[in-house]
């Protein structure tokens, strides 16, 4: 049991100490839970940070900034959320699509897409799910049967959140054929 008000008015320090003790070892274990002990080094610093799950984004004002667990709007399960100064920018950088075709969301709000594909005859264009002004992207067959082939992008297709992708043989006709490729993607 612990007592918010000890020592009661007009108490003596003998007859308060017991219930001061006390309240000094609930504080204890209370705060050992996340932090090193008092009577040890390094006391009072972090073990680890525990966040229990937010409903909404909480507040922040100026010159502050949060970071707070929520559930992620893509995952369905509690990610790690920071939120910029004033209420601004709501950021999930925990979250991500780890698949074949996928893609994860840096600290910074950068986000990385990944995938496969195939180039047809003419230009592939591939579309990102995630990034709405692509940064960068690289792009290189995939299987040993296409070594015959090389793929690149096609400058003029490469704009928001699209990239054009072409095949080319190596040698003979240069003509251009159905080869598989992967890629990845840099952008916001």
């Amino acid at each position: 049991m612990s007592l918010t008000n000890v020592p009661v008015a007009g108490q003596t320090l003998l007859g308060s100490r017991d219930l001061i003790a006390n309240n000094f070892t609930v504080i204890d274990a209370a705060f050992t839970i996340n932090h090193i002990a008092y009577n040890l080094p390094d006391n009072g610093k972090h073990k680890f940070l525990q966040l229990p799950e937010q409903a909404a984004a909480p507040a922040t004002a100026a010159n502050e900034a949060g970071l707070y667990a929520k559930v992620g709007a893509t995952s369905a399960v509690t990610e790690l959320f920071f939120r910029r100064e004033s209420s601004g920018t709501e950021i999930a950088f925990t979250e991500s699509l780890p698949a074949l075709n996928g893609w994860t969301r840096l600290p910074s709000g950068l986000y990385m897409e990944w995938g496969n594909s195939v180039t047809a005859a003419s230009v592939k264009t591939v579309t990102l799910v995630k990034i709405t002004t692509l940064y960068t992207v690289q792009v290189s067959t995939v299987f040993p049967g296409d070594d015959n082939y090389f793929v690149h992008l096609v400058s003029n297709a490469f704009a928001g959140n699209t990239f054009g992708v072409y095949s080319q043989k190596l040698s003979g006709s240069g003509a251009a054929a159905a080869v598989n490729f992967t890629w990845f993607a840099i952008g916001a």
